[in-house]
């Protein structure tokens, strides 16, 4: 859990106050290192706000993916996997990531047929 940017702003005023990081680390009973990232911080962008998560994807783009399930709705996952060079497993777990589901069903053709005695009904 992070702490909030107004507890951080605390921490680095009672810090520039104290001019020691150990005092102020044992006082707000958190890391040294952890003040002088936000100090790190502070002066890269001038605001103690989390910086924005740079997560990318290995080897499935979501929105390639997607664009490939907008144009074939009725492709095979298999297929789809030789496009992106992965298992159809990994294909799987995109599609659930991405709360995507593709539309190609499988159609079990059943019989109504009751035989009674030999003959159908």
């Amino acid at each position: 859990m992070a702490y909030s940017p107004d507890f951080r702003k605390q921490v680095l005023r009672h810090y520039k106050k104290s001019g020691s990081m150990a005092k102020t680390a044992k006082e707000f009973d958190i890391n040294r290192q952890t003040i002088a990232e936000w100090k790190k911080l502070e002066n890269e962008t001038g605001s103690l706000a989390n910086r924005p998560l740079n997560r990318s994807f290995k080897k499935i783009d979501p929105q390639k993916l997607k664009e490939i399930y907008d144009q074939t709705p009725d492709a095979f996952q298999k297929d789809v996997a030789k496009t992106f060079d992965v298992c159809q497993s990994s294909i799987q777990r995109a599609l659930k990531k991405n709360s995507t589901t593709p539309t190609k069903r499988r159609r079990f053709v059943t019989k109504n047929v009751t035989k009674r005695n030999g003959q159908t009904f």
